[in-house]
């Protein structure tokens, strides 16, 4: 499957997934609730999620960032850190307004290089 053709919510473990922006070379990476999974399940959901979405990256050469934004990264920037992810704060107001309206917790973004990326995941 080429790049343009791929599906939207591109699955890479029971709790992570992700989707393409084309336009701009990037993959976004989004952490669905944990439902009734314990805090281990959770981490090796994560790790495994981040394995496939690295030999993702690694077959095609038009991701050249990963990026994600969300209350998780705020609220555990650690997580991300981890994995080699620059975590650059709290996004401004405008833009918490216009795609996460919803959200009343503080909303972080983080990104990582695609050649990071494959350097502190692959082995």
């Amino acid at each position: 499957m080429n790049f343009e053709q791929q599906p939207k919510n591109i699955w890479l473990s029971e709790l992570m997934y992700y989707d393409i922006d084309v336009e701009n070379g990037t993959a976004i990476i989004h952490i669905a609730p944990k439902g009734d999974l314990n805090l281990g399940e959770v981490i090796k959901s994560i790790r495994t999620g981040f394995k496939k979405l690295a030999k993702q990256v690694k077959e095609d050469e038009r991701i050249k960032e990963v990026q994600a934004t969300s209350w998780i990264v705020a609220s555990n920037p650690g997580l991300l850190e981890r994995f080699g992810f620059t975590v650059e704060g709290i996004i401004d107001e405008k833009m918490k307004a216009e795609h996460f309206s919803d959200e009343k917790r503080p909303v972080a973004y983080a990104h990582i290089s695609r050649e990071e990326l494959l350097k502190n995941i692959l082995p």
